[in-house]
């Protein structure tokens, strides 16, 4: 008998562990709540809690490259060359994991390979929008995408939502950001379940104390 939950591929750097907060809300949607079926594809999969998880290779030429100074240049190369290519790796982990359907946080290394991969498997797409990389300034500059790459990535951003199966948006200004979308949902992030029980007896009551 097929297992009701479909096997999701998740495929993106914002993997789920307890490094970082957007980290942390994966971890509590995908792991903790231990209810959905999923598996990670990641360039970087160290730490990732999820059960079933698979790191995605680097052409070798690229890793070392952005090991010298034109870090900048392939890194910005490789933000393009991943929409229009995808590498053996990727199929072969889709033909283990045998995933129902592609998900992906947009950023500017996977999302592209997890686009391809929805169209060239004809799977569902699911894109949970948690930021605007391409033109945040979190990035050291070494791998930040040059204003005319930011610009197409952004544009590819729109083309994938509007491609999308189900959009999810992490507030009411992304989702305006992206002209909303027909099956988009704002899903904020969560924080933790924790067991809250009454005091046996009524607490003093004393001045609050404020830390500035």
């Amino acid at each position: 008998m097929k297992n009701e939950t479909p096997k999701i591929l998740f495929i993106g750097g914002t993997i789920p562990d307890t490094t970082c907060g957007a980290r942390l809300v994966m971890h509590r949607h995908f792991v903790v709540k231990r209810d959905l079926n999923v598996a990670v594809a990641s360039l970087n999969i160290d730490g990732c809690t999820a059960a079933e998880n698979y790191g995605l290779k680097e052409n070798r030429i690229i890793k070392r490259l952005r090991r010298t100074r034109y870090c900048r240049i392939t890194s910005n190369y490789t933000y393009i060359a991943n929409w229009l290519r995808m590498g053996r790796d990727l199929h072969h982990i889709a033909e283990v994991a045998k995933p129902d359907l592609i998900f992906t946080i947009p950023e500017n290394w996977h999302p592209g390979l997890a686009y391809q991969l929805a169209r060239k498997m004809k799977l569902p797409l699911v894109v949970y929008h948690m930021d605007l990389m391409p033109i945040n300034r979190f990035e050291p500059i070494s791998v930040r995408p040059y204003p005319w790459v930011s610009a197409w990535l952004l544009k590819q951003y729109r083309l994938m939502t509007k491609a999308s199966d189900l959009v999810f948006f992490t507030s009411e200004g992304m989702e305006r950001w992206f002209e909303g979308h027909k099956n988009g949902v704002v899903l904020y992030p969560i924080g933790a379940e924790e067991t809250i029980s009454e005091p046996a007896t009524a607490p003093e009551i004393q001045p609050a104390v404020i830390v500035y």
